[in-house]
């Protein structure tokens, strides 16, 4: 996940899911990249980018399949 900006906050919190198991988070990141995975061929991943204050301001990438080895870039 390449993370451009965390706009009018300091920081964002990456949330995610697989398969619908609990969740999971990466704290207090900023711009930068991060890697998420590796995920089970077939596995549906839900990605929230969780603004520090206002969730008006997250970004939502949901149902995001893995469907084969290749690293699948999300950029927000």
């Amino acid at each position: 996940m390449n993370i451009g900006n965390t706009g009018d906050g300091s920081s964002v919190n990456i949330n995610y899911t697989v398969n619908q198991d609990p969740p999971q988070a990466i704290f207090s990141v900023g711009a930068g990249t991060y890697l998420l995975g590796p995920f089970p061929l077939g596995a549906v991943v839900d990605v929230v980018v969780a603004h520090e204050s206002d969730p008006a301001c997250n970004i939502n990438f949901l149902d995001l399949q893995s469907l084969n080895t290749c690293p699948y870039d999300l950029t927000c």
